[in-house]
């Protein structure tokens, strides 16, 4: 096999920027909202609110990178788990084109329906935390959706994608 395209988000590439910004101004679109809400949810103080936004977004990220661990070894890959917000997930071998896009994208679309599913069968008071957690997890999906548009864009369909810290590498 061989490497034909590298994409690298951790060494200041401009995927790591769009990434950034799109978890940055999603978690602040977030506060803003929570903070807003305190009016109509009423007894909810600023302190708790607070506890209720940082819960959530410590929660969604470490549901949104074990549910990607739990992915890829679902389809048999050895991987280590993500620790940072936007740091990728590192596969021990290079995967097709389609199960690499499946596993970035597994945490966006299943927890997302799971969510929604639960906050429309199970109306209770964990409301706001579970749509912070929600909210959360669509923007930490940011990254994953960024690098999934330039795996779809540059990899062929026969291609090879392997995850490494720096980003991925395709490989034909």
């Amino acid at each position: 096999m061989k490497r034909i395209h590298i994409i690298d988000i951790a060494n200041g590439h401009h995927l790591k920027t769009i990434a950034a910004s799109l978890t940055l101004s999603g978690l602040g679109l977030l506060f803003l909202f929570l903070t807003s809400n305190i009016i109509w949810l009423g007894d909810l103080s600023l302190g708790s609110m607070l506890l209720v936004f940082f819960g959530a977004v410590i929660f969604a990220a470490f549901i949104h990178s074990q549910y990607q661990l739990f992915c890829s070894r679902l389809l048999g890959f050895r991987c280590e788990a993500r620790w940072g917000l936007l740091s990728p997930m590192v596969v021990g071998k290079p995967t097709p084109k389609w199960e690499s896009l499946g596993m970035l994208l597994a945490p966006l679309v299943d927890l997302t329906i799971l969510l929604l599913l639960i906050l429309n069968f199970l109306p209770s008071i964990l409301n706001p935390f579970l749509t912070a957690v929600l909210v959360s997890n669509l923007v930490l999906s940011g990254d994953d959706l960024v690098l999934a548009i330039y795996i779809f864009k540059f990899a062929d369909k026969g291609d090879f994608v392997k995850f490494t810290r720096e980003g991925c590498e395709i490989w034909t």
